[in-house]
């Protein structure tokens, strides 16, 4: 049996009004040290770091810097353990420079995890942000960037909810982040290359859904977000002798 668990979009931020990353650091330490001795692979989907919403535009790799000052135990730890590889680290679109400027050491564009079930068969989970089937975040990447960059600047201003009341106009750019069809569509078309399940984060909404009903059933999993209470994490459970995959959601209440 395999077990691998995964969360995503956990956007530690500077510290700042604008830091949406509200769970006490040492409580995140020791869900992530209890993850690492329990499953045998832990995956980091994604926006792990809010690189973003830096103080003047597109400083990221400072951004960073601020980042591990205001959370030092935390980033600390999860930057030794992607060093030594007790984690895996697939970068999302707020923290791709982590990965795009080696600021971060063995942080991927996606994982693939392949378990062999006999008769030269195996199952093949993939991990990715998913931001490449959101337009606005992946192609148009300069216009993600900068929503975010100005929502941050409005919130260390004083516009406290900016980010809440600015997404409610996200339902009104086509295959954005909350156009759920989009993120079905592409992971439908991973499933189809060869995949059995397609984890994403981003659009920080669980979900696990049978896309292809096969033996055994093809899914798209979505990791939610891990940023505030309730902490939300994705367990999937592998059994290669019988060829079956379990998947479970769960919160955890960390104060």
């Amino acid at each position: 049996m395999i077990k691998l668990c995964t969360l995503s979009d956990l956007h530690i931020g500077d510290g700042t009004k604008s830091d949406d990353f509200t769970l006490d650091d040492d409580k995140v330490i020791k869900f992530l040290k209890q993850c690492i001795k329990d499953y045998d692979r832990v995956i980091l989907n994604g926006d792990v770091f809010e690189c973003w919403q830096s103080q003047s535009w597109d400083a990221q790799q400072n951004q960073l810097s601020r980042i591990f000052k205001a959370h030092p135990q935390l980033c600390a730890f999860i930057y030794s353990s992607i060093l030594s590889k007790k984690m895996i680290y697939v970068s999302g679109n707020r923290d791709s420079v982590c990965r795009t400027k080696s600021l971060i050491p063995n942080v991927v564009k996606r994982y693939i995890e392949t378990i062999p079930v006999g008769d030269g068969f195996s199952i093949k989970v993939l991990f990715e942000h998913g931001h490449a089937a959101d337009i606005a975040n992946d192609k148009l990447s300069w216009f993600g960037k900068f929503i975010a960059w100005g929502i941050g600047w409005l919130e260390r201003k004083g516009w406290k909810d900016a980010d809440e009341d600015l997404g409610r106009m996200e339902k009104y750019i086509p295959g954005y982040r909350s156009d759920k069809n989009v993120f079905f569509k592409y992971a439908n078309s991973l499933l189809k290359k060869g995949y059995d399940v397609v984890v994403f984060g981003h659009t920080h909404k669980q979900c696990v859904t049978t896309i292809i009903d096969t033996k055994p059933s093809k899914y798209y999993v979505n990791t939610g977000a891990s940023m505030s209470s309730p902490f939300t994490f994705t367990e999937i459970i592998i059994n290669p002798a019988t060829c079956t995959i379990s998947i479970h959601q769960n919160d955890q209440v960390l104060i």
